[in-house]
């Protein structure tokens, strides 16, 4: 009965290419736009990992004072919170051979933050450059990089001097604090800090629901600027979750499509063969097998549309982030998941199965005699 079905669907080859051409489109477009989808949403987060769950906590303006460390320890002292990144920047200067340049010298927590930094080159060990720091060292010492020695000097403490060894340069964006990056920074380890005072605290708290009443809270009780993001990162995930629905709305359209076609091919097909079926019939084929061997040739025709459609879908997702990166220059990496080519081909198998089931059931109705005498 495989044989018979399979040999049935290739006896017009054309109308089997554009139906399995039918299916194929629908897959591609729901393997496409998944994938594109699931890389975007994973580059939002990419985007807003500096603000998920945390809160910014600066001393208030008006005391024009810093965060000492029995601030630190009362932050660290909330149940929500699971843990504080110190941070204190200030103007410097850093010499090299050839020349120099003033940048912001950072020191942080880095400990903290470790699974955080992304560098370009170089290990977190000694002091980190900013990819836009380093640019502008090499204008005086292109030959400056990871291992080489500078000098900083800090003119706000009395032009203080730090010998460093540079152990790494950062990506760029690869180290956000908050709302802060480092491109143009010169990250030190907290410990190398001139004080034991601090300009910001990043805290972060268990939960996403937890950012807006400890943030109130610490306003309250420890008379700080503490600001969360809860909001807005609130609008990111209701915004990529809209994109995904609306993609997936896209899909389901397709796929409908691709299932109109496979019920208008096969129903073609029982029209012709309207005689064979009679013959099938006369010859000792029960109305079951009849069924069978239309729902077989839809399980074909829909295996090949959809596997042609999971190859077709993931070429066409990374020409979607070509097209992008060459229009807007903002590029994702598509996140091709195998599950979700398995369950393409499920699908559109299933689809294919369903709407060959109408078709199927009217060939296995037919009245052998007046399908013999049918012409």
């Amino acid at each position: 009965m495989l044989r018979y079905a399979f040999l049935d669907i290739m006896r017009d080859r054309t109308r089997l290419l554009l139906t399995v051409m039918g299916i194929g489109i629908g897959v591609a477009q729901f393997v496409a736009l998944f994938s594109f989808s699931t890389g975007l949403e994973a580059e939002f987060g990419k985007a807003m990992s500096g603000f998920f769950n945390r809160i910014i906590v600066t001393p208030r303006y008006s005391e024009a004072r810093f965060l000492e460390d029995d601030d630190i320890a009362a932050l660290e002292a909330y149940p929500e919170v699971m843990g504080v990144v110190r941070k204190l920047s200030t103007a410097g200067h850093v010499a090299s051979r050839g020349g120099g340049t003033f940048v912001t010298a950072a020191f942080i927590d880095r400990d903290e933050m470790i699974d955080e930094i992304t560098l370009e080159r170089g290990t977190v060990e000694g002091v980190l450059l900013g990819a836009k720091a380093l640019e502008r060292l090499r204008v005086a010492n292109p030959e400056l990089d990871v291992g080489s020695r500078l000098r900083l000097s800090l003119p706000r403490f009395g032009g203080r001097e730090i010998p460093v060894n540079v152990g790494g340069v950062l990506s760029k964006g690869g180290l956000v604090l908050g709302s802060l990056t480092f491109d143009y920074a010169v990250v030190l380890p907290m410990e190398m800090a001139p004080q034991k005072a601090y300009d910001l605290a990043l805290v972060r708290v268990d939960r996403l629901e937890s950012m807006g009443p400890v943030a109130e809270r610490i306003e309250q009780e420890r008379n700080h600027d503490a600001v969360s993001f809860e909001a807005q990162v609130k609008e990111v995930i209701t915004l990529t979750e809209s994109f995904r629905y609306a993609f997936f709305l896209i899909s389901a359209i397709a796929i409908i499509i691709a299932s109109m076609s496979t019920i208008n091919t096969m129903m073609i097909t029982v029209i012709e063969r309207t005689r064979e079926i009679g013959i099938l019939k006369a010859l000792g084929f029960t109305r079951l097998e009849v069924v069978s061997v239309f729902i077989l040739e839809s399980l074909f025709i829909g295996v090949l549309g959809s596997v042609l459609g999971c190859v077709v879908g993931v070429g066409l997702s990374r020409s979607l982030v070509v097209m992008l990166i060459r229009r807007t220059g903002f590029g994702i990496v598509p996140v091709i998941d195998g599950r979700i080519l398995v369950l393409s081909v499920l699908i559109g198998t299933l689809i294919a199965a369903i709407s060959g089931a109408i078709p199927a059931k009217r060939a296995g109705d037919l009245d052998p005699l007046e399908a013999l005498a049918n012409k």
